[in-house]
Order: structure tokens, then C-alpha cells, then sequence
């Protein structure tokens, strides 16, 4: 994990979490409190997650077809760069060409919380539904 200009994380601060488009494989971690990136990880695990989309911005992605941040999962920082056993949790995915929410790759079923989220590679590990 790299911690970003001195700022800091701690376990239980409320974090969006999104893929870095600047850093292939790497996470940004943002601070809901200020708004501003704290950290950046290969993988993060959050507790009591919301799946949020920008309708809105994701129709600026549709129609000038330029990745921008517009998509997050919410929730409560635990930890970064731990390696977690995938086959406990269900598979989720974003791709705004292709649906306007986070979709549960094994039943194509829109995902909106989750109890905890593994974020690594391209996808968001679930568990606990709600």
C-alpha cells in the first residue's frame, strides 16, 4: 500500500474505492470525509459496502467514450494488499458499455451492498449480500 502525502487510513474510515486509471492494477482509496485520495493498494477489503454509479457521468463515458472515475464501492476500510481466498465470495463486475450498475458475474443480477467487498484485479469480490 502507498499511503499519499502523509495523509492517513485507518481501519473503519469511510472509503470509496475505484480502479486507478493512471495505475494499471492498483486501487485509489478516497476519503469520504475530505474527498481526497489517502492511498493506493493492489487490493482493499471494505466492510458494509454500497455499489455506487454516477448515472450521469456514466452517459458522459457512453457518449465521449473516454474512461473517466464514475463508479466506487463505499464502505468501511479494513485492510490493503492482503491476499483472500476468492472461492468464499461471488464475483462482481462494472463495465459501463455493458450495464448501468455493478452486476454479479455469476447470475447476472444487479449487486447494490454487500456485507464485505475484496477489490483486486479488475473485479469486486462479495460476500453477505443484502
Amino acid at each position: 500500500m502507498e499511503i499519499v502525502k502523509d495523509r492517513t487510513l485507518f481501519q473503519g474510515m469511510h472509503v470509496d474505492v475505484y480502479r486507478n486509471l493512471n495505475k494499471p492494477g492498483m486501487f485509489s482509496i478516497r476519503s469520504r470525509k475530505t474527498g481526497l485520495v489517502v492511498a493506493y493498494a493492489a487490493s482493499v477489503t471494505l466492510h458494509d459496502c454500497q455499489f455506487v454509479v454516477s448515472e450521469k457521468s456514466r452517459q458522459r463515458v457512453l457518449d465521449r467514450q473516454v474512461r473517466t472515475v464514475h463508479s466506487v464501492v463505499r464502505g468501511y476500510f479494513h485492510s490493503a494488499d492482503d491476499k483472500a481466498n476468492l472461492n468464499e465470495y461471488q464475483v462482481g463486475y462494472y463495465n459501463p458499455y455493458k450495464t448501468p450498475t455493478f452486476i454479479n458475474e455469476g447470475t447476472n443480477e444487479p449487486v447494490f451492498e454487500a456485507g464485505e467487498v475484496y477489490c483486486y484485479g479488475s473485479r469486486a469480490y462479495f460476500k453477505n449480500q443484502s
